[in-house]
């Protein structure tokens, strides 16, 4: 998909309405997005578009380009649930916005709540179950990776919502793109990662 260099964001294809991978089935109830590192404010190392709240960045710069980020992608009036990670495996069902100390991972099938994920070298890796309107973002560090953390969030959503395991869509966010940062990892660590939590029909 073709974007502007100059885009805060880019849209999984997966979850767009008319995908063919999607089954005929609309997303038109969800809003999914993929941040990069242009069009906000900051100052180096932070520059630009740095929406961690759990950073040593100028608060007030933080809170501009998380406004700017959530208008771009329409959920600018929406509420917004996030947490400060731990690269662990703790699963928390959110009813309410706010940030959760001690998550890995957030599941909701509250309409209007927007959940939100911040990762560096890690994974965010996003599920939509289309039947329930249930959603999951969770920060799939290698540690959490280990311990099961996708396969523990399913399960969860499957216990709390009812979830099919057939239903989901997945999403794991690009572990390196040029638009976030150019650090560069093992190709085979890349793909062990994934493996892992069970995406293997990527080319790396």
């Amino acid at each position: 998909m073709a974007i502007s260099i100059e885009s805060t964001h880019l849209l999984p294809e997966i979850f767009q309405s008319g995908s063919s991978r999607t089954g005929g089935q609309g997303f038109d109830w969800l809003i999914a997005a993929e941040s990069t590192r242009h069009g906000g404010v900051g100052r180096p190392p932070y520059e630009s578009l740095n929406l961690g709240l759990f950073t040593d960045d100028d608060p007030e710069a933080v809170a501009i380009n998380r406004q700017r980020f959530f208008r771009d992608i329409g959920a600018g009036s929406m509420q917004v649930a996030g947490a400060y990670q731990v690269h662990g495996s703790e699963i928390l069902q959110i009813t309410k916005p706010g940030q959760f100390k001690g998550y890995d991972a957030l599941i909701t099938d509250q309409p209007g709540l927007l959940l939100t994920v911040t990762v560096a070298d890690c994974t965010p890796v996003l599920l939509a179950d289309p039947q329930n309107r249930a959603v999951a973002a969770v920060h799939a560090g290698w540690r959490g990776t280990v311990a099961g953390i996708a396969k523990k969030t399913l399960e969860a959503m499957q216990e709390t919502f009812g979830t099919d395991p057939a239903v989901p869509l997945f999403f794991h966010a690009r572990l390196l793109h040029p638009l976030n940062h150019s650090q560069r990892f093992p190709v085979s660590n890349l793909k062990r990662l994934l493996r892992l939590i069970h995406i293997e029909d990527i080319e790396l």
